[in-house]
């Protein structure tokens, strides 16, 4: 992120792009026709939106075309509702601070991100954004069907070789088709026995 002042006015650079904030400050969408592509433009800033205002940033997200960069824009929806920083943003988001920049540093506070690099991580088949709840969320609820599906999906196996145990240490046992070690584990959070083909991961060890 970079933010400069050039004759008073005050700029700053996304990617390669410098941007003048007396150059889109005032600027407004025109209205649009809401075809299939937009109507997945506004249902993708609102689940971005979502995910924010549930970690406790009071924020709306809409969507601006920047010279030929597309952006989610993180807007405060009151002033002074909470002071966050672009690193906050990638934390909740889970994404490379690179992707972000500041627009206006004052409130309301204003984010940029790009678009198509977040899409890429995000979104589905569909074109959606989707955030998937990590493990250690499922297994802090005690989600045993969450925690299957999520083995069930990371290995591409049937969730009837998932098998859940919380009783007497809280752990999975998760039963692969063929040699664990041609897997990509992370043996620092798993147990591979490759007599069993089976691998065992404890909550301690996320």
């Amino acid at each position: 992120m970079i933010i400069c002042k050039r004759n008073g006015v005050i700029k700053s650079i996304l990617g390669e792009k410098e941007m003048f904030m007396d150059w889109y400050g005032n600027w407004h969408l025109k209205p649009v026709f809401l075809d299939e592509k937009m109507n997945k433009v506004w249902v993708n800033c609102d689940t971005i939106a979502k995910k924010l205002n549930e970690n406790g940033l009071n924020v709306y997200v809409h969507r601006h075309t920047l010279f030929d960069i597309k952006c989610y824009v993180v807007t405060e929806k009151r002033e002074g509702s909470k002071t966050f920083y672009d690193d906050d943003l990638a934390e909740i988001l889970d994404i490379p601070i690179e992707w972000i920049n500041l627009s206006k540093a004052k409130d309301p506070q204003e984010y940029y991100i790009l678009e198509d690099e977040f899409n890429e991580k995000y979104c589905n088949e569909d074109g959606l954004v989707e955030f998937k709840p990590d493990l250690k969320e499922y297994w802090d609820k005690c989600d045993i069907s969450g925690i299957k599906e999520y083995f069930a999906e990371l290995f591409h196996i049937s969730k009837d070789d998932v098998f859940v145990h919380w009783v007497g240490g809280e752990f999975v046992e998760i039963k692969l088709p063929k040699d664990p070690y041609k897997y990509d584990v992370d043996v620092r959070f798993s147990s591979l026995d490759k007599c069993k083909n089976t691998i065992i991961i404890k909550k301690e060890w996320l």
